[in-house]
């Protein structure tokens, strides 16, 4: 327990993990579908936050286990391609690399900049 004491960093990790769990713990309570009347709603109101959300099913703001299910579904297939301009962030990593190192061997080799 004196080790703990002492350790003025580990204190500090600890006072924010605390802090940070408890400002999440807020918002999954905060965000919590309120139970819903059904009552009527405007049409454009209904579109824009979706129906379940609209009727007080869902709640307009997403959890924080919301968003971690959708980070999750994300970070579990981060090479897919759909189509032309369905893709992946992974999957233009390559392609960033390639023209990263072009870019640099541009700026350090002087026959090439004279070239041009």
């Amino acid at each position: 327990m004196s080790a703990f004491r002492n350790s003025l960093g580990l204190r500090a990790a600890l006072l924010s993990l605390l802090i940070f769990v408890g400002i999440v713990a807020l918002w999954q309570i905060a965000a919590q579908p309120t139970a819903g009347s059904g009552a009527a709603v405007d049409p454009e109101y209904a579109k824009l936050v979706g129906a379940a959300a609209a009727t007080g099913a869902k709640s307009t703001m997403p959890t924080p286990a919301d968003i971690g299910a959708a980070i999750f579904k994300h970070l579990s297939d981060p090479f897919y391609v759909r189509g032309s301009n369905d893709k992946a962030s992974a999957s233009s990593l390559p392609i960033r690399w390639a023209a990263c190192c072009w870019a640099s061997a541009w700026r350090r080799w002087p026959r090439c900049r004279s070239a041009s």
